[in-house]
């Protein structure tokens, strides 16, 4: 068994506009819906299965694994954490340390700014990268057990967002 673990780092995809109601019931809009079909797609291709996901409790993130779980094959424990949804990068890092030793690859379901900060904390990898796209999926491998996570741990392996098909 390899050494390596694997942080898969997804952007919610692209939610609806709803003016009046609380940020985090907003939903995926259409092409939203699209979006995390088709990383959830490229995963499956990718044969990127995650042992364990853990997702915001936004309405739009939930909707986003969701369908990433739809184009993946079999069940995988999901649990659904407040402190994603606050957009920290300390409590996403903690997060991951606290990251079951026997699972191999995390799915983490979040939002900007805090999900692209930490694959940049993680990587110390600030080349050709302009942003992290709505729907985007990053993948980080570790060196090092979940709970020794830190800056500069990580290599970024593979990086797609729903422009590049």
């Amino acid at each position: 068994m390899s050494d390596t673990y694997r942080l898969v780092i997804a952007r919610h995809a692209t939610a609806a506009s709803r003016a009046g109601s609380p940020d985090r019931e907003r939903p995926l809009s259409a092409h939203g819906e699209r979006e995390a079909a088709a990383a959830g797609a490229w995963l499956a291709a990718s044969s990127v299965l995650p042992d364990q996901v853990m997702c915001s409790t936004a309405l739009r993130t939930r909707e986003t694994w969701d369908l990433i779980a739809k184009e993946l094959p079999g069940d995988r424990p999901v649990s659904y954490e407040p402190a994603i949804y606050d957009n920290d990068v300390e409590e996403l890092l903690e997060l991951v340390r606290g990251t079951d030793p026997g699972a191999r690859t995390l799915l983490l379901v979040g939002h900007n700014p805090a999900v692209y900060q930490l694959v940049l904390v993680l990587t110390e990898d600030h080349e050709g990268r302009d942003g992290f796209p709505a729907g985007s999926l990053a993948i980080v491998e570790l060196k090092v057990p979940w709970s020794e996570a830190g800056p500069g741990d990580g290599t970024l392996a593979a990086f797609w967002s729903p422009g590049q098909g």
